[in-house]
């Protein structure tokens, strides 16, 4: 369960829902975008679904430095999809990684971080879910911390960029592909 300081209310317009009954790979955290609730106030309960979480991440929003959020999307993907799994994936990979660097004498237990879980895309629906991103992303960002994104296909890097270059003036971008 969530602890509520998580569940912080957002006060920003973007459809919202309870996760699909699908057991395919990372579309158990979509819903449809016909019918989806539209709603000014909601908190992040309503438009993340978290099934796991990254390495042994905190549950305090207002106490975590980083925001991790996963967008199971694959919906441009040009040659087969699957991408959509992504998140969850390096969820439960990050499970075997180690905690502490020898080379850099640092523990990650030093940086507070949470995980939000997957937000909920809307299926088939791939402005809205970039919008969606984007706004997930200023949000983290307004609140002073760093967002990390779990995705998906490449194209959800696109709204966190603009949401980063709206903000700074020069960010940098760490980006890792399989």
């Amino acid at each position: 369960m969530l602890n509520q300081s998580v569940m912080c209310c957002l006060a920003i317009d973007i459809p919202v829902g309870n996760s699909s009954a699908s057991e395919n790979a990372g579309r158990r955290h979509q819903v449809k975008a016909k019918g989806a609730k539209r709603t000014s106030m909601f908190d992040w309960k309503d438009i993340a679904d978290r099934k796991s979480r990254f390495m042994d991440s905190i549950d305090d929003y207002t106490a975590a430095s980083a925001v991790i959020i996963g967008a199971p999307m694959d919906f441009t993907a040009s040659f087969r999809p699957g991408s959509r799994g992504g998140p969850q994936s390096i969820r439960e990979a990050s499970y075997g990684l180690e905690w502490y660097s020898p080379a850099l004498d640092r523990d990650l237990h030093e940086i507070s971080f949470v995980d939000l879980g997957d937000l909920v895309l809307p299926i088939g629906n791939v402005s809205g879910s970039l919008e969606l991103i984007r706004k997930a992303c200023n949000r983290i960002l307004g609140d002073n911390k760093m967002p990390f994104l779990l995705g998906g296909e490449h194209l959800v890097s696109l709204p966190a960029i603009e949401a980063a270059a709206e903000r700074y003036n020069d960010p940098v971008l760490l980006h890792f592909d399989a």
